[in-house]
């Protein structure tokens, strides 16, 4: 069950640049973010009698939403940057990326353990992926503002060859984590009285 979210992340990544093309950078983003925010919301409801398949697809949902994020965003800050900058570009990039899913398996954790006390151990889970949705809903407001760059006035320039690069990249990337492990074997045992 847990393999949904790195299987869904690793085969989203070449459909978003596809989709980063066809539709730019902007759109394909926030399609990725919505999947985020649908994963999070799917998650709020699980339960000791949720079937694995429920939970493999709001993992796989979640595996495809930040796989499907992440290329078109490297694309975009690649194509706003003057080439002598693109390794910096790249680098700033990847360094947001990392504090990103630092901060989020934090806050995710934090609410999940500060809550677990007062309104138990599956409560206090679903508080948290509801926060989680809450901050995916915020990161796509601030995606809706990202400007597009034409991909027509790439074809063919060393910046375009750097952005399929950013692309392939992405599978190098470690996969955001959403704690789903925990998650699985805490879900299964005793409810505090739930």
């Amino acid at each position: 069950v847990s393999l949904a979210r790195p299987l869904f992340y690793g085969l989203a990544g070449p459909v978003a640049g596809y989709l980063a093309v066809r539709l730019g950078d902007r759109r394909a983003a926030m399609g990725g973010g919505i999947a985020v925010a649908l994963s999070c919301l799917a998650l709020a409801v699980i339960g000791p009698g949720t079937s694995d398949a429920y939970i493999f697809g709001a993992l796989a949902l979640a595996g495809a939403g930040f796989g499907g994020m992440f290329p078109p965003i490297t694309a975009a800050v690649t194509k706003s940057v003057a080439e002598k900058d693109l390794g910096v570009a790249g680098a700033a990039s990847s360094m947001m990326v990392q504090i990103g899913m630092v901060v989020g398996i934090q806050l995710h954790q934090t609410v999940q353990e500060s809550r677990e006390t007062a309104t138990g151990l599956l409560d206090s889970y679903h508080q948290a992926f509801l926060v989680g949705a809450g901050v995916a809903v915020v990161a796509l407001l601030v995606v809706s503002q990202m400007r597009d760059v034409m991909p027509e006035l790439m074809a063919g320039s060393t910046r375009s060859r750097m952005i399929s690069a950013a692309a392939e990249a992405q599978s190098q990337r470690p996969i955001p984590a959403l704690d789903s492990d925990m998650i699985i074997s805490r879900t299964s045992a005793p409810m505090n009285g739930h």
